[in-house]
């Protein structure tokens, strides 16, 4: 019994580092200051994701392709007005933008 929980425990994690992604994570960080709703940043491609995904492409007129590249991770920095990786401030960015908006 003992063996067994192991390897499901060591079977999550395996399942959950191969599904993780960093480009995912970046893209979920970016979707979310965009005020799309990805889900948790956890670098796993789901269904909240994907559907961030197609409304941000949707919405500025084109579409993803399903597989998420680093082109795709270009396009939603520069939907951001920033092209300079996500370090989770991007909300900062949001701000800045809003009032420009309004100058």
């Amino acid at each position: 019994m003992f063996r067994i929980g192991l390897f499901v425990i060591a079977s999550l994690i395996a399942a959950t580092s191969v599904n993780a992604d960093a480009i995912t994570t970046k893209a979920q960080r970016a979707l979310n200051a965009l005020g799309y709703n990805a889900g948790p940043v956890d670098g796993v491609m789901g269904a909240k994701t994907r559907r961030a995904l197609d409304q941000a492409f949707a919405a500025a007129g084109g579409s993803w392709g399903q597989e998420l590249d680093a082109s795709d991770l270009a396009f939603l920095y520069d939907l951001l007005g920033s092209a300079a990786p996500l370090i989770g401030e991007v909300s900062v960015v949001r701000v800045f933008r809003h009032a420009e908006a309004f100058s």
